[in-house]
């Protein structure tokens, strides 16, 4: 008679959580390797973010700066552009006083229309301001100007070409000289001219109807270039959002407001840029707006623009800190008419 046992199938306690141990320790693994994946992945779309941001500001930019000072008419000295509108030379209207296109502003400076402060669009005080002025592309040729008329007209000549408003803030120039003025009185419907009087409720106005130095009366002459007067302000403000960091790169883009105002009125342009510091080429050498004297800012022929950019989201660094990727860019502009 044989006798036959019994054999134990299956797993004993002890096997099974051995098995459970050794799974709980894969899973481990493959959730760090996850999160350590993510948090690569989470970095390096801020960088890529941050990066993209540098060059559509760095492009934007350009397109400003590099324009700094272009008229139409070729380079024309300061004191050949004669600016004949109200307050023209004084720290109110700081946006329309030609100083050869471009002028820089150091961190804390005051300018009115753009404060410092905590609200939207309020400067950093920490932070550089630069400013730009151009003639608008849009350039319409004189046909005669009429001095002697009341008030003077600027005619353009032919069917309604011109496309100015009354309030905008204009440039003439011919290879003499240039002046800045408020156009009063577009005509495009009887002779296609620019009026320029005083008064008349505009703002800031014309502080003569004459167009040269010190208001004297000064005749373009046919061919003469008329042109809108482009000014705009770049620098970092507030931006009241302060879960993707608070701060922005702004533009301050001076704007007819029918005639009544043309302060700068503030664009947001890209958010995330914390600091921005300008130096600038002056006779082969790159200095700050303070070292540039009021007469030699036609002399600059660059521009070297440095940006702090930061990533919109947070993420841990390796002490486990909340932080955001910080990246410097610097870009070197220059002015293309002075080349």
């Amino acid at each position: 008679m044989s006798i036959h046992r019994n054999r134990m199938l299956g797993l004993s306690l002890i096997e099974l959580m051995i098995a459970m141990v050794l799974g709980l320790l894969i899973m481990a693994g493959v959730a760090s390797i996850f999160s350590a994946n993510s948090q690569i992945n989470r970095s390096s779309q801020n960088v890529s973010r941050v990066q993209e941001t540098a060059r559509t500001v760095f492009e934007l930019m350009g397109r400003d700066l590099r324009e700094s000072g272009v008229n139409g008419c070729g380079r024309i000295s300061n004191d050949s552009v004669h600016n004949v509108l109200t307050g023209a030379g004084t720290a109110a209207l700081w946006w329309a006083n030609w100083t050869g296109g471009i002028i820089g502003y150091e961190a804390g400076t005051v300018l009115a229309g753009i404060p410092i402060g905590a609200g939207v669009g309020g400067r950093v005080a920490t932070s550089d301001v630069v400013h730009s002025m151009h003639g608008s592309p849009s350039v319409f040729q004189v046909v005669t100007h009429n001095t002697a008329a009341a008030p003077p007209v600027i005619n353009l000549g032919g069917p309604d070409l011109n496309t100015m408003q009354n309030g905008d803030i204009a440039m003439v120039c011919d290879f003499l000289m240039a002046s800045i003025f408020q156009v009063t009185n577009n005509r495009s419907g009887t002779g296609n001219g620019l009026a320029h009087a005083t008064g008349g409720g505009f703002a800031p106005g014309n502080a003569s109807v004459g167009l040269g130095g010190s208001g004297l009366t000064y005749a373009y002459p046919p061919n003469a270039n008329v042109m809108r007067l482009e000014s705009s302000t770049w620098y970092v403000g507030n931006n009241d959002r302060p879960d993707s960091g608070g701060l922005s790169l702004f533009r301050a883009v001076s704007r007819n407001g029918g005639g009544t105002s043309t302060a700068p009125v503030a664009e947001e342009v890209a958010e995330g840029i914390t600091d921005l510091q300008v130096q600038y080429l002056l006779n082969g050498a790159y200095v700050t707006a303070a070292a540039v004297a009021a007469n030699a800012w036609q002399n600059v022929t660059a521009v070297r623009i440095q940006l702090t950019l930061q990533g919109l989201e947070q993420e841990r660094d390796a002490a486990g800190a909340l932080t955001r990727v910080t990246r410097q860019f610097t870009q070197v502009i220059a002015l293309r008419n002075r080349l």
